[in-house]
């Protein structure tokens, strides 16, 4: 929830989702490019508005949010019918999560926002259907990138974001009989090109003869997996 109200709406349309359907936000964490529009799309939509504890308690703008939860890591919920869990991230905030949607047979696992993937994250990211996994920058594009020195030391560290060849080996560990769509998510506009992403992924699922697709998410625009 980075965009404005006008941004996040039109990306809504222009992913055919009804915003009367929307029924909860859940944030990952409190960085601005994550809540900056929170409080008023949240109002704008009457939803309310989930975050982990930390994430609540490390934010007057959203602990002062009218309709906000908060919860632990670890903890259930259960919204609209989908049974959520959410696991702690290695990332510089104060709380960060990522989450398994379980809906039936039907699990989808998110994970963006983080340096490492943990042996719980890994458990918590098996037998997906869908798996949006972070793919955020090429190393050699970052080392000899724009960024100062202490933001490519942050962004390269264990609690900074995956790259690319980082995201292609978590995902030799969850690749399974359930698995139809991998998504490279979080990509940098500057250290990362979406081939880059992409081919780091496509190579592990080619290497095993998985039948998984292969996408990746950009920033200009929503992606929508069918």
């Amino acid at each position: 929830c980075g965009f404005s109200k006008r941004e996040t709406l039109a990306r809504m349309e222009r992913a055919k989702v009804d915003p009367s359907s929307i029924r909860a936000i859940i944030v990952t964490h409190e960085h601005s490019d994550h809540i900056a529009g929170l409080d008023v799309v949240s109002r704008a939509l009457r939803v309310p508005v989930y975050a982990s504890v930390g994430t609540v308690d490390s934010k007057k703008k959203i602990r002062d949010i009218q309709n906000v939860h908060s919860f632990r890591a670890r903890e259930a919920l259960e919204i609209a019918g989908i049974h959520i869990i959410a696991f702690p991230t290695s990332h510089d905030a104060a709380d960060p999560i990522g989450m398994r949607f379980e809906c039936g047979n039907d699990v989808i696992g998110y994970a963006t926002d983080t340096g490492i993937l943990s042996m719980e994250s890994f458990e918590m990211l098996m037998n997906c259907r869908i798996l949006a996994l972070e793919s955020n920058h090429d190393p050699d594009m970052l080392r000899t990138g724009p960024y100062p020195y202490p933001l490519k030391k942050r962004v390269a560290s264990d609690i900074g974001h995956l790259s690319n060849a980082q995201s292609g080996i978590g995902l030799t560990k969850l690749l399974c009989d359930d698995l139809e769509c991998v998504i490279g998510m979080h990509l940098s506009e500057t250290n990362n090109l979406p081939a880059l992403a992409r081919d780091s992924l496509q190579t592990v699922v080619t290497r095993q003869d998985h039948p998984a697709h292969v996408a990746v998410a950009a920033q200009s625009r929503p992606i929508s997996i069918l």
